[in-house]
């Protein structure tokens, strides 16, 4: 795929990629928990209402290690800081330490 070809993923041995709808996967996963959680989740130019609810965060908390990361990437556009804050006001209700950076069109928090 697109990522063994470009991004020379193929050379991890102990990767799991996980493509699934992010909020069924994390209510629904039941194994062993990961060591990093990329949730890249768009809807067209908006960010699914659910990343601003602490309970779908709260289920990521769940199955990542207690030393996990969590990286949060969405569209990000002028107008739409309420998304943000909700973002950035649940992920700060369940990590300790939470970073973002935003560019032209995009927003990510980075959560441990």
């Amino acid at each position: 795929g697109i990522g063994k070809t470009y991004f020379g993923l193929g050379i991890m041995q102990s990767l799991r990629l996980v493509c699934d709808d992010a909020k069924h996967f994390v209510e629904t996963y039941n194994g062993a928990p990961f060591d990093c959680i990329v949730a890249d989740v768009f809807i067209g130019s908006d960010a699914p209402s659910f990343l601003g609810n602490a309970d779908f965060h709260t289920h990521i908390r769940r199955i990542l290690r207690s030393h996990g990361y969590l990286l949060v990437n969405y569209a990000f556009r002028t107008g739409a800081e309420d998304v943000s804050l909700a973002v950035r006001t649940a992920l700060e209700s369940i990590y300790p330490d939470i970073r973002f950076h935003t560019t032209r069109y995009n927003r990510v928090f980075l959560a441990k």
